[in-house]
């Protein structure tokens, strides 16, 4: 169903409007935006990076005008990619995959970026590991993971938004790394309420939520970022490996 949803035209074009539209989607995006930046400040800015799911290319545009040059795009939704082409330029390579089996061969890239996607299903552990396999030992992975949403347990805006969302507990996320194949770097909390809550809030509201999301205790944040490092899998454990 969420493939179904977000390859729809009409959500595809108004995808950016909807959620980055007001100021408090626009300070969301950024939000996600530096969260990724900061996180990958390690990174070289001549390595392999894949974006997946790339969306509109708003992370990707991010990326190259950070000056990171080799920059790739992968979704599933064909008029996700054509957006995300018309936003980071005509030789921008994109392709079509299925973000659980993709067609990349083991250790294609330096670093992946997978952030608004986990959240959207169930099967983490299988993404985790087709992620890992991708990476060279050493390699990056950047995503996020809801703490908690509405849209969890409201069964109107899973109808209206395109699905159920999933949450993860930051424990249960950091086992789930490990499992995978992943040695945790850094863990960010961010968002006071969940970002499609950022959407509706007033203007003249935005600046004092911020100011007490950075005072106010970690924990009661919505969003978890991650950076984590593939380990070299030992013989024995298999990870990270082909099927």
């Amino acid at each position: 169903m969420k493939r179904q949803y977000y390859s729809q035209p009409g959500v595809v074009d108004r995808y950016d409007a909807w959620r980055f539209g007001s100021e408090g989607g626009r300070y969301v995006g950024q939000r996600e935006i530096d969260s990724v930046l900061d996180l990958m400040r390690e990174v070289r800015r001549d390595a392999r990076i894949l974006d997946m799911p790339v969306g509109t290319g708003r992370l990707s545009r991010a990326l190259i005008d950070a000056g990171y040059s080799n920059v790739e795009g992968a979704d599933y939704s064909l008029a996700m990619l054509e957006k995300a082409r018309e936003r980071c330029g005509a030789e921008f390579i994109t392709s079509r995959q299925d973000a659980f089996a993709t067609y990349y061969a083991d250790q294609s890239f330096d670093a992946v970026v997978c952030v608004r996607f986990v959240f959207h299903h169930a099967e983490t552990q299988r993404l985790l590991r087709e992620i890992c396999r991708l990476l060279r030992p050493g390699g990056l992975l950047v995503a996020d993971t809801l703490r908690w949403s509405p849209r969890s347990v409201l069964p109107a805006l899973q109808r209206s938004l395109g699905g159920v969302v999933y949450t993860h507990r930051d424990d249960a996320m950091k086992c789930m790394l490990a499992d995978a194949g992943f040695e945790l770097l850094a863990h960010r909390r961010i968002l006071l309420v969940p970002s499609l809550v950022y959407r509706f809030v007033p203007a003249f509201l935005v600046e004092p939520l911020d100011r007490a999301e950075r005072r106010l205790p970690s924990a009661l944040c919505s969003k978890s970022f991650w950076s984590a490092r593939r380990q070299v899998p030992s013989p024995v454990d298999g990870s990270c490996q082909s099927p």
